[in-house]
């Protein structure tokens, strides 16, 4: 066996891909995107996962990462390659689990770090075409730590809705997650940029309950998620986060709701 450090050109990554990748899983073209995605931006880190070839010169472990550099025209440096494998490790090789947002955010140390994971790809989704739960595209893990660097207070926000659903525990569990968390928190960092202490009346009515007369539009919404869920046929995110924007502009503009509705055929409300 021999282990060695080299630079991947996009040629050599090509013809790797040509001469040496004989016996290997399909590829998911959507995970390669987001690799060259990656490479292209500056993004990838090299975190020292080898490109192995067995003892017949066979690729058996890299073909994702090859076909990204060719896709990108970027040159990869300090790459462990290790030749000279036998040809029965093939099956040993990514039997572990791969490493989730959450597991990297825990293993640094955040606080509430599957919520905050979870806000981290709304956000990043909202950031980059101005909608919540829709599109379903995943994004690297690089891209959502650069979104937790870019918008720290994501953990505030976590912490307040953590607070509350905790509150809630007291008055009836079965309403704690009207909204999914991550939805929760992406809103209230959303809306906290607005106003922020209406974004904590947002938190807190949702957990424990709004004065109808005072808050009629957050009522309204309250409603409609606690019908939503004694139903079978549930509400998608992208719904439950529409009618929360809606129900967030009547409150900020003081303009009151006859009903409380969204559809597809809409455009996705703006943030007032």
């Amino acid at each position: 066996m021999k282990i060695t450090t080299e630079s991947i050109t996009p040629k050599l990554a090509a013809q790797w891909l040509s001469e040496n990748n004989n016996h290997n899983r399909p590829i998911r073209t959507g995970h390669v995107n987001r690799l060259a995605e990656d490479m292209r931006e500056g993004r990838w880190n090299e975190d020292g996962s080898p490109f192995r070839f067995n003892v017949n010169g066979v690729l058996m472990d890299g073909q994702h990462r090859l076909h990204a550099i060719v896709k990108s025209g970027e040159t990869v440096r300090n790459c462990v390659v290790i030749r000279g494998l036998p040809e029965d490790s093939f099956h040993t090789i990514d039997t572990g689990a791969k490493r989730s947002l959450s597991d990297v955010l825990n293993i640094s140390g955040e606080k509430n770090h599957h919520t905050v994971s979870g806000a981290l790809v709304l956000l990043c989704e909202f950031l980059l075409t101005n909608k919540l739960g829709a599109n379903g595209i995943s994004y690297s893990t690089q891209q959502l730590l650069e979104t937790l660097e870019a918008c720290p207070a994501i953990r505030e926000s976590a912490r307040i809705v953590s607070a509350a659903r905790g509150r809630a525990k007291s008055i009836s569990i079965s309403h704690k997650s009207l909204l999914p968390p991550s939805a929760s928190v992406a809103l209230h960092y959303l809306f906290n940029e607005k106003d922020s202490a209406l974004a904590e009346v947002f938190v807190d009515g949702m957990a424990t309950g709004y004065n109808n007369a005072t808050h009629a539009a957050f009522h309204m919404l309250r409603e409609r998620l606690v019908g939503n869920r004694m139903n079978t046929a549930r509400l998608s995110k992208e719904y439950i986060c529409a009618v929360a924007i809606k129900a967030w502009n009547s409150e900020r503009t003081k303009k009151p709701l006859n009903h409380l509705r969204w559809s597809d055929a809409e455009d996705f409300p703006a943030i007032r």
